[in-house]
């Protein structure tokens, strides 16, 4: 069961990647590849895909689990884990899926916020 505390971090998390994920869209494709986007009928998906999969990933690895990541260390190996597991199945799916492909290198401009 989720707490509540645990539930609103979840909530913030998910927000900020999802606005980190718009803004890489913006300084990756400009203003007018990001209005082209949003005109996209998966536009949607395309945004609410990615974070959800890296906090499932979190929750997976106990990211949010406060009892298990007292230890620095262990809590970067499993933020690395969780990532790579992420980054993986993202691939997956844009490889399988190309109505949700949001261009070259925008994770990257969203993962630098």
């Amino acid at each position: 069961m989720l707490q509540f505390r645990t539930l609103v971090l979840l909530l913030t998390d998910y927000l900020t990647m999802a606005f980190s994920l718009v803004t890489g869209m913006y300084l990756r494709l400009g203003m007018d590849g990001l209005l082209d986007q949003m005109s996209s009928e998966s536009f949607l998906f395309k945004i609410c895909l990615p974070p959800l999969i890296l906090l499932i990933s979190f929750y997976a690895f106990d990211i949010y689990d406060l009892r298990h990541t007292h230890d620095r260390r262990e809590l970067n190996a499993r933020l690395i884990e969780a990532t790579g597991y992420t980054w993986a199945v993202l691939a997956f799916v844009f490889f399988t899926t190309h109505g949700v492909f949001i261009g070259r290198g925008t994770a990257l401009y969203a993962f630098g916020f």
